[in-house]
């Protein structure tokens, strides 16, 4: 088995998952309540699942 382990990532998309995280870092760095947190962390977790559902090996 060799090559790598995941599928590479087009340059464009990695630049909008960066930039989605940064977005999501801001946003639960101003949170002031516990709610607001825990639905970015929420949002976080799905956008990471998508990720890893488009990118995984096949």
């Amino acid at each position: 088995m060799s090559g790598s382990l995941f599928r590479p990532v087009e340059p464009l998309v990695a630049a909008a998952y960066a930039v989605l995280v940064f977005a999501l870092v801001l946003i639960y760095r101003h949170a002031k309540d516990v709610r607001a947190r825990l639905g970015v962390l929420l949002l976080s977790m799905i956008l990471v699942f998508a990720f890893l559902l488009l990118f995984a090996p096949r």
